[in-house]
């Protein structure tokens, strides 16, 4: 029985239809939208490559002294370098303000840029060093080496973790670690 209601309801449809011509669907009015830059997103920088997330810092850091022992290494996926933040905390307190280095080598260990930045006592977070004149041309696919050195109160620890980062590695005191990685990013 239910298959003949249908049958039925189906023709009683079918016959109301076909005397029916489609209606033409109304035209649709042409809107064209201007973007206001209020509403355009803001572009946050994406690190192009990531030595370690925060997320994975295991508590570890190395102190921060004059001379620069501390190092990590990473590959170039492009050709400029704009920022390269590093995670630094307070390791001493008492000492005030201070100053760290990050300096930007070649794989020769050719010195290919150098910044400074005064960090307040209990810092503790991503620190970007911005390049000497706004961008640093690298060629890509080649091994680039930080450094990062501390100022006259050897109050800071560069944060490192679990080997995150595939393409480097962390160098304590001259000793290669690559099991372990510095927490760095780089913007291009």
């Amino acid at each position: 029985m239910p298959l003949r209601f249908l049958a039925a309801a189906a023709a009683l449809l079918g016959g109301l239809l076909a005397g029916c011509a489609p209606a033409a669907a109304p035209a649709s009015p042409t809107v064209t939208l201007e973007p206001s830059p209020s509403s355009l997103p803001t572009r946050t920088p994406v690190p192009l490559f990531l030595g370690n997330d925060p997320a994975t810092w295991d508590g570890e850091a190395a102190g921060v002294v004059q001379g620069g022992a501390l190092m990590q290494t990473f590959v170039s996926e492009a050709a400029t370098v704009r920022l390269i933040e590093v995670g630094v905390l307070t390791v001493h307190s008492g000492g005030g303000d201070d100053e760290l280095t990050l300096r930007v080598l070649d794989e020769f260990g050719v010195e290919l840029a150098r910044a400074s930045l005064r960090v307040a006592e209990g810092f503790d977070d991503w620190l970007g060093f911005g390049m000497p004149g706004g961008v640093l041309g690298v060629s890509v696919g080649r091994r680039i080496l930080i450094t990062l050195e501390g100022g006259q109160l050897d109050m800071f620890g560069w944060k490192h973790s679990d080997d995150f980062y595939p393409n480097g590695q962390a160098i304590l005191n001259g000793r290669i670690t690559p099991d372990r990685d510095f927490l760095f990013r780089v913007y291009p």
